[in-house]
């Protein structure tokens, strides 16, 4: 019997599966009721046993399906990030030579601006002369100066020697800077005689009064001159407008004082 239902079952599928199967010739030729029983349970087992199949493969094919767009998407993701890791890289590359530029640029700049510096301090000692030569021989009766910017009184850079904050070299300040937006009045620090008030190349439009006794005060980058050379001021007296002209890094009131031509340093006089 068991040989017969494993030849019946090959017999079967073979047949399911080609698509020829005729179920009801396969029952007709049962011998008896028995026979037509155990050929029909068979079909069903069959039956039942490729649908298992079919629904196997199905999921099977689903889980391939889910597993390729996995893969897509995973191949999309890494091409992304390979684009984007191009374009940092290209990033990159154009941030290197921009910092490259820039450092050419500081250098480029911090020499101009030492060279500025060297130029400023040369006219400043090539004006002592000149300076003497103006002064009169009145006295001095002036008393102690005015600060001669009101309102503002940060001094960005002292007098005297010191280590530059940008060119990191040792650098001689003839005077003091006094921050002030252009535009600030700049009074006369005390009374006297305007013995210089034009444009200088080093200093800008620059004001220089003479107050007796060697004593003359210096006004530098102004972007107004209000007084004449010649004129008679007064303590506190506007002379000028606060600006950047000159060899100079930004708005600013460049401020000394000097006796017999030499530097002194102006807040021992302030």
């Amino acid at each position: 019997m068991s040989l017969q239902n494993d030849a019946l079952q090959k017999r079967l599928r073979v047949m399911y599966k080609n698509g020829d199967i005729g179920l009801i010739e396969i029952l007709l030729g049962s011998e008896d009721i028995t026979d037509f029983m155990t050929n029909m349970d068979m079909i069903q087992k069959i039956f039942d046993n490729d649908v298992e199949v079919l629904k196997s493969m199905k999921e099977q094919h689903s889980k391939i399906e889910n597993q390729k767009n996995q893969l897509e998407t995973l191949q999309s993701q890494l091409e992304e990030q390979q684009q984007s890791q191009t374009e940092k890289q290209s990033s990159l590359q154009a941030n290197r030579g921009e910092v490259a530029n820039l450092k050419a640029q500081v250098s480029s700049d911090n020499k101009e601006l030492a060279n500025q510096i060297d130029s400023l301090n040369a006219e400043a000692d090539r004006l002592v002369d000149e300076i003497k030569n103006l002064q009169g021989d009145q006295a001095y009766t002036g008393g102690e100066f005015s600060w001669p910017v009101p309102g503002h009184t940060t001094i960005t850079s002292p007098f005297g020697y010191r280590i530059h904050p940008i060119l990191k070299v040792k650098k001689l300040h003839t005077g003091i800077d006094i921050s002030a937006p252009t535009g600030s009045k700049v009074i006369a620090a005390n009374s006297g005689k305007v013995i210089m008030a034009r444009y200088n190349s080093s200093y800008g439009n620059v004001v220089m009064i003479d107050h007796g006794g060697g004593i003359v005060t210096l006004y530098a980058h102004n972007s107004k001159l209000v007084v004449s050379t010649g004129d008679q001021v007064s303590k506190g007296q506007l002379v000028s407008y606060s600006g950047s002209t000159g060899m100079s890094t930004g708005p600013h009131v460049h401020f000394e004082v000097r006796v017999n031509g030499v530097y002194k340093d102006p807040m021992g006089w302030l």
